[in-house]
């Protein structure tokens, strides 16, 4: 089909050249291009998220950085979760739910304790505990610079929080609400990325010195990692869930079944549970864990399953106005192969138009025939009778294919 739509005479006649030269009928059939095929990522249009690697993570007794990575890398987790999420409505438009906006902003409220709770932790315990031991940290890590640094990522959190009632109190507002909340999710996730990686460089050079292996040795370590399990422990207003929040990212996947199956990531789990939980809290982790997968785990899973429901309809619509279109550009080509078609049948089927053709093809009289031809005209001057003969129609090509009542014509 594509082969026929696309060449000029592949659906007319195939006529001598000769008879096609003497047939008028103009310039070849004006076909249209085919449309060009679909590409693979049809139906899909998100933009995606800005890299949220993992840092480097160990074990707090051998790496005293560690005490700050593990929150970092829990908070990068949910961040890319948030985005999963975020996907679903910049794809969807005006065709999100409003029951669907709300289980985003349920979600989010957790997301931003944590995120709060981490930074509180940050000037409650961890570098309390760095000044405790005597270690001189940086000037952009002192108390004032570092409050600076965590107030504007706190206004990036409170950015998103302000939105929640226009979008979800006006169903036009709530077009706009994949891009709004995505703009704002980026401002958090660029300047998150700049506040940890300034910590990381600056702290990590500092507790790389054999003064602060001295000063902080890896049973205070531990003690540290303790002190910062029972803070997000006792953080409002959902504890219990940053603390799952804070280790669930040790598993490196977001399926229950597959840590369940996965006895790698499970035991780097339970190590950290048995290190830094006490022995009642120890066996209240499980019912957290529960909780945890049945509805942070289970929000990101529902928005890709939606995602996915909705990038699969787009994508059946998209082949279909392609298929349809591919139609129409066939159909009209074949109908304009078939008018050239009959065009050049009807000029080649004239008689007049084959004598002609053929006619001119045929080999003329020299100059020299004529010129003798007009000397031997009775009572005309010879130059006289070479403009004549000159400026005559010649018709003495071959006319056996002509006739006249039955007796054919002769070059005479």
């Amino acid at each position: 089909r594509r082969s026929s739509a696309t060449s000029g005479d592949a659906g007319a006649r195939r006529l001598p050249s000769g008879e096609l030269a003497g047939a008028n009928v103009g310039a070849g059939p004006a076909l249209q291009p085919l449309p060009p095929q679909l590409p693979p990522s049809v139906g899909r249009s998100v933009s995606g998220h800005p890299p949220l690697l993992m840092a480097p993570y160990e074990d707090p007794e051998k790496s005293p950085l560690d005490l700050l990575t593990l929150a970092h890398n829990a908070f990068r987790r949910e961040l890319i979760d948030v985005y999963e999420m975020l996907a679903y409505f910049e794809l969807a438009g005006e065709a999100a739910l409003h029951a669907e906006a709300v289980r985003f902003f349920d979600h989010w409220a957790v997301f931003d304790g944590f995120a709060r709770a981490m930074l509180d932790m940050e000037h409650a315990v961890l570098f309390p505990a760095l000044q405790a031991a005597h270690i001189v940290l940086p000037r952009p890590l002192q108390e004032e610079p570092r409050a600076a640094a965590s107030q504007a990522l706190r206004d990036l959190l409170d950015a998103v929080g302000a939105q929640k009632g226009a979008l979800l109190g006006s169903a036009k507002l709530r077009v706009e609400m994949g891009a709004a909340l995505k703009a704002c999710c980026d401002a958090i996730a660029a300047r998150a990325t700049s506040y940890f990686g300034m910590q990381t460089t600056l702290l990590g050079s500092v507790l790389a010195t054999a003064h602060a292996r001295a000063a902080i040795p890896s049973k205070r370590r531990a003690e540290i990692m303790r002190e910062i399990a029972a803070y997000f422990l006792k953080a409002k207003p959902d504890g219990t869930m940053y603390v799952v929040m804070l280790s669930q990212w040790l598993s490196g996947t977001r399926s229950r079944s597959a840590v369940k199956t996965n006895a790698v990531n499970m035991a780097a789990v339970q190590s950290w549970r048995y290190d830094n939980l006490s022995a009642v809290q120890y066996p209240r982790y499980a019912v957290w864990e529960k909780r945890y997968f049945a509805s942070m785990h289970d929000d990101v899973r529902f928005f890709k399953a939606r995602r996915a429901a909705l990038e699969a309809r787009n994508a059946r619509a998209a082949t279909k106005a392609h298929r349809d279109l591919t139609r129409a550009v066939t159909r009209s080509n074949k109908r304009e192969l078939r008018s050239y078609d009959r065009a050049t049948s009807a000029a080649v089927s004239n008689p007049l138009t084959r004598a002609l053709s053929r006619s001119s093809v045929a080999p003329s009289p020299s100059i020299g025939t004529r010129a003798q031809s007009a000397a031997t005209v009775p009572g005309v001057a010879p130059s006289a009778s070479a403009a004549v003969n000159s400026s005559a129609p010649d018709v003495s090509g071959d006319l056996s294919g002509l006739s006249i009542s039955g007796e054919p014509l002769s070059p005479t």
